[in-house]
């Protein structure tokens, strides 16, 4: 953490216990991707199971064929009209509150200001906007450009791994979570194959020329050669991110389970490797370097579960690799759970801005975090399920580099807040 910024009231990783679920209120000082994340999936939480106690899934048995077909009529319509739209609404405040927006404020912009409250398409042209404020005399690298650019799509893709984390904890996804993570898991792809018109603001352009500046820079010669080649190039890499089954599964809760059944959770099915249960996931991310691609796993054994990464970008101009972990639970009793995340890269170094631009030594890096979580109340009753609150503490170190959603330069890290663990008593048959 950057030596301007405050505690922050977060936990990225997250405590299973016997079918539990967390979310977290969250904030800090710079208002951080991970921060954002957490706090969007909580306020997304706890929207629609109130709004599904008001508009149930069904008001019928739907035991015949009219019923069944009003049913699908009223689902389809609602999460359309309604449902869509809202969850729509927590996407883009991710994408540009916590995801341009986050970058700005953790390289010294004031006053930046947000257009959140738009409709997609069909209502509307689902355009969100970032705006820049002031930086004063604080000089702003070539690096840090290049992550103002790609902050949202990084941001949505911080929110898209929490929310994986969180189905792979109760081992079953909510129809409404299918729909937001519609919107997330998607924001690259959609940049990239469709938003891409020269001079219309776009991400993607202002990447593809802010990359130009840095390689023209660094080696006198362009790395794109011409917009098309550029953009072709990016069109091509992007399509490994149709290798996710998290997205077919949630299409399928959709459709399914919510649509046509009128039930709102799908236990969904994982691979079994000897005594773990195991879903794979590839993607595309921008970095400062260029684009690297991830391989992302996800593990769960009894009352653990474990995320490993690997990650790997090679443009010809720079080469960059990347691994970690995240293994929850692996201390457990009434009283404490310990949580390690760990992260290791060889990469190069990044411009940082200040009174003057300086250079972090490239190489070796990474960072290490260890998160505490000590419940401070008795389980209470909630909508279906049982809660109970927690204080969570985050600790560890960061050496300057970059990996997804923290800060560029080498931080301390340190976050507090409080956290609500969801266990799941239902029992729920499988789709």
């Amino acid at each position: 953490m950057r030596s301007n910024s405050v505690f922050a009231i977060i936990l990225f990783t997250c405590v299973l216990s016997h079918a539990q679920v967390h979310y977290r209120i969250v904030g800090d000082k710079k208002i951080s991707e991970v921060a954002g994340a957490e706090f969007n999936l909580f306020s997304h939480r706890l929207f629609y199971s109130l709004e599904d106690r008001v508009l149930k899934p069904k008001w019928t048995s739907e035991n015949n064929v009219p019923e069944k077909i009003l049913g699908i009529f009223f689902r389809f319509g609602k999460s359309f009209i309604i449902d869509y739209n809202i969850d729509y609404f927590f996407f883009l405040n991710q994408h540009e509150r916590y995801g341009h927006g986050a970058r700005l404020r953790e390289f010294g912009f004031k006053d930046n200001s947000y257009s959140c409250i738009v409709f997609p398409p069909p209502f509307g042209d689902g355009a969100g906007y970032a705006f820049f404020g002031n930086s004063g005399n604080r000089k702003i690298s070539i690096d840090e450009s290049l992550g103002i650019r790609f902050g949202g799509t990084e941001a949505n893709a911080v929110m898209t791994n929490s929310l994986r984390m969180k189905w792979l904890q109760k081992k079953e996804m909510n129809y409404r979570e299918s729909i937001l993570y519609f919107h997330i898991s998607l924001d690259l792809l959609w940049y990239i194959m469709f938003d891409y018109d020269i001079g219309s603001g776009s991400d993607i352009v202002n990447y593809l020329d802010t990359l130009d500046v840095k390689i023209k820079h660094d080696f006198g010669q362009l790395y794109r050669g011409s917009y098309n080649r550029a953009l072709n190039k990016l069109q091509k890499e992007v399509l490994v991110n149709i290798a996710d089954p998290y997205f077919f599964l949630s299409v399928w809760t959709y459709a399914r389970t919510y649509l046509l059944k009128g039930e709102t959770d799908f236990k969904f099915p994982m691979i079994n490797v000897g005594t773990f249960k195991y879903l794979p996931s590839f993607r595309l991310g921008l970095t400062p370097f260029g684009t690297e691609f991830y391989f992302d796993n996800y593990f769960s054994k009894n009352d653990r579960s474990y995320y490993f990464y690997m990650r790997h970008g090679e443009k010809g101009y720079y080469t960059f690799n990347g691994l970690g972990i995240i293994g929850d639970n692996l201390l457990g009793n009434k009283k404490l759970k310990l949580n390690v995340n760990g992260n290791i890269w060889d990469q190069p170094g990044l411009a940082i801005g200040g009174d003057n631009i300086t250079n972090t030594v490239g190489g070796i890096g990474g960072a290490l975090t260890t998160t505490l979580a000590h419940p401070i109340s008795k389980k209470f009753s909630g909508h279906k399920n049982l809660w109970r609150l927690n204080i969570v503490g985050q600790f560890g170190y960061k050496t300057p580099g970059y990996l997804q959603g923290e800060s560029f330069d080498k931080s301390p890290i340190l976050r507090i807040g409080l956290g609500f663990s969801e266990e799941i008593v239902e029992n729920k048959m499988q789709d």
